[in-house]
């Protein structure tokens, strides 16, 4: 599949495939086929992240139809995803807190929209760190 057997990559993505059973393999397939990815595509995402094979089903499904809520077209949800399928870590509560920061740091929903979508990974930055950093580019950088 492309793994080097020596990596750590190797021994994770092996860790994922020997605890989940054929069917719940199965079931996963076809959850992120319901939302466009191909088994290419899949296979492509779990070469990049294993992690991403052992999610639920509840929690693909959560973290697709909350990143819509926020804003996202459905496309758009599966650029993100196929960017970094780690976004999956965040939980609902995550991706939402931190659409609630950028919008209080003065963002509007559209700009937290375009970070999200070429940034994945700030939907699980802290609040503070955000703030923190915020400011710092703010006051101290103009």
């Amino acid at each position: 599949m492309g793994f080097a057997l020596t990596t750590p990559k190797f021994v994770e993505a092996l860790c994922i495939v020997y605890g989940l059973s054929d069917k719940r393999l199965e079931e996963n397939f076809n959850v992120y086929k319901r939302f466009g990815l191909t088994i290419d595509d899949v296979w492509e995402l779990f070469k990049k992240c294993p992690t991403f094979l052992g999610y639920s089903e509840n929690r693909i499904i959560q973290t697709f139809e909350t990143l819509k809520r926020c804003g996202l077209c459905e496309v758009e949800v599966m650029s993100v995803f196929k960017r970094n399928p780690l976004c999956l870590r965040a939980s609902e509560q995550q991706i939402l807190n931190s659409m609630e920061t950028f919008i209080g740091l003065g963002f509007s929903r559209d700009e937290f929209v375009m970070m999200v979508k070429c940034f994945p990974q700030c939907i699980g930055y802290s609040a503070e760190m955000v703030k923190k950093k915020t400011e710092f580019v703010v006051k101290k950088l103009n």
